[in-house]
């Protein structure tokens, strides 16, 4: 008989039952969800057949690519402790992102939590096997981030750097996991109903944002001393779960290194005993917030919302299909809410990307005159690279087993509604991203690069369009969103297409405009070929136009 995941994990059962946990019953649960989470299939048609690629194989690919490259990054560094810092830190950076846009939706998960308790399962056990449940994935996926440096870091240092990196792993996953939870706890505690959901948004925009920029603010206390990086361990390291672990590898022996090692070793046993006998009790009556309203409905105010999105349709869209395709398609968005949180911290990386090259200059001590001779506004096609491919997630919906809708409706021409369900998409999701860095560099680099950086914003529109050949001939929000987790490898495919196709456009864009001299002649041709792109179907696949 195969062997259970659950069965693997049996050298916990000891210190988990001397804390009031039914081993067996937590593995049995732990077990129907890994079940659960493997057999959910994709509701899209499938060539018969074909391989299905499974989700672990994927996140190997994708997640291993970005740890070799981090792995290639610090290889030339050759005092350990830097090199493990910049690759810790980088790591943990990398599995905070990944558990507030992939399993935000596990922690907050209410449903099987509500059947779960009419079983025979004490609340501890299910606490227990919730928190299992996402360290099984989130330590697999740090394992496949970390390989390439826990590989180097053997090479380097021998046994000591491997032991080491695997500590730091489990150790950084946990504090995650916990931190996120208690987070969203504090967020519980203070709002309900759409108030809370629009909360919790903020926040993961915010950690996005704070962590991406604290990596250049970590990396600033690296002091190059001829050609050689060094690093000296401060008082505010103890806030960074990266360095705890780094400290194993410096050579001193401060009464600050050792604070640094024992909170690596104590913080994560705390950290989870207190969610365990604090939170965890109270975590799913507080889901429960979710479903409260306090405010009333507003009629004045739903007025004016309505008719500022007609007024939007109206300017985006010309015919009446489409503008019915919009409207539809720009409120079901609103409600999104497991789209949202997969989606928004993606675009909270597109906003702050293009203005992050500017960062490490400023930092540098740069002045304003010389940063505006380096084309730095090139930066904005990484928004592009950054925000295309989550219309893969964007066009599916919790609510897609109401999609026969679209074929009970008499709708003559279907591209002209798909057309319309697409820019809702692209106005709701993809412009903001566009637009707000654009004008940030705008205002950064004067009237001067105007016609460069307007044609970059534009490409980027043509470039949004370019990527619905992608999204196949079905209707968008016809399929769940849970399906895209099986379908790592389109998302890779489109992810490699669009790197292509960037490159492309950006270096088209940097001969015409440079080595030709004719950045006032691009500017009319990128804003007539995105309107064109946007108003017609040709850049679709010959199969998409005819569906």
């Amino acid at each position: 008989m195969k062997k259970r995941f659950a069965d693997r994990l049996d050298f916990l059962s000891a210190p988990l039952e001397k804390m009031g946990c039914d081993w067996e019953k937590t593995k049995a649960v732990l077990d129907l969800q890994l079940i659960l989470d493997a057999r959910r299939k994709s509701t899209s048609s499938k060539k018969k057949g074909k391989r299905e690629y499974g989700i672990f194989q994927m996140m190997a690919l994708m997640y291993g690519i970005t740890g070799a490259f981090t792995a290639l990054i610090v290889l030339p560094i050759s005092d350990s402790y830097v090199r493990v810092s910049l690759g810790f830190f980088f790591i943990f950076l990398m599995s905070g992102l990944i558990m507030i846009t992939d399993y935000s939706a596990i922690i907050l998960d209410r449903q099987g939590q509500l059947i779960l308790q009419t079983k025979p399962i004490d609340q501890i056990s299910l606490n227990i096997a919730k928190i299992l449940h996402i360290f099984t994935y989130m330590g697999f996926m740090t394992l496949v981030l970390g390989l390439p440096l826990l590989i180097v870091e053997g090479f380097r240092d021998g046994l000591s750097g491997i032991f080491t990196c695997l500590l730091a792993y489990i150790g950084m996953d946990l504090v995650t996991v916990v931190f996120t939870a208690f987070l969203y706890a504090g967020l519980l505690r203070l709002f309900s109903g759409e108030k809370l959901r629009d909360m919790i948004q903020i926040l993961q925009v915010g950690m996005t944002i704070i962590m991406v920029l604290s990596y250049q603010v970590f990396s600033r206390g690296i002091e190059l001393q001829d050609t050689l990086a060094r690093l000296t361990p401060e008082w505010w390291h103890l806030l960074l779960p990266s360095q705890w672990y780094a400290s194993w590898m410096t050579a001193g022996n401060s009464s600050l290194v050792w604070a640094l090692r024992g909170t690596g070793l104590i913080m994560p046993i705390v950290l989870i005993l207190v969610y365990l006998k604090v939170l965890a009790p109270r975590f799913d009556s507080m889901l429960s917030r979710f479903d409260e309203n306090k405010e009333e409905l507003d009629l004045k105010k739903l007025t004016k919302t309505m008719k500022r999105q007609r007024s939007i349709a109206k300017l985006v869209t010309s015919t009446t299909e489409e503008s019915a395709g919009f409207l539809f398609g720009y409120r079901l968005l609103k409600r999104e809410r497991k789209v949202q949180l997969i989606v928004i911290p993606q675009l909270a990386l597109g906003i702050i990307f293009p203005v992050l090259f500017l960062a490490p200059m400023i930092l540098r001590g740069m002045s304003v005159a010389e940063l505006r001779e380096i084309p730095m506004y090139y930066s904005l096609y990484m928004s592009g690279f950054m925000v295309v491919p989550m219309g893969l997630y964007g066009m599916k919906s919790e609510y897609f087993q109401a999609s026969w809708i679209f074929n009970a409706l008499p709708v003559q021409d279907p591209k002209k509604m798909k057309r319309g369900l697409m820019k809702s998409f692209f106005i709701r999701y993809q412009l903001p991203v566009f637009l707000i860095p654009t004008l940030m560099l705008l205002g950064f680099y004067g009237f001067r690069y105007f016609p460069e950086i307007i044609s970059i914003f534009f490409l980027l529109c043509l470039f949004a369009r370019l990527s619905h050949r992608g999204f196949g001939t079905e209707y968008p929000f016809s399929e769940d969103v849970a399906a895209v987790q099986e379908n790592k490898s389109k998302l890779l495919g489109m992810m490699m297409l669009n790197m292509a196709m960037i490159i492309i456009i950006g270096l088209l864009h940097g001969v015409i405009a440079h080595l030709l001299h004719a950045a006032w002649i691009l500017l009319p041709f990128s804003i007539g070929l995105a309107i064109y792109a946007w108003e017609t179907d040709r850049f679709l696949k010959k199969i998409q136009r005819e569906s």
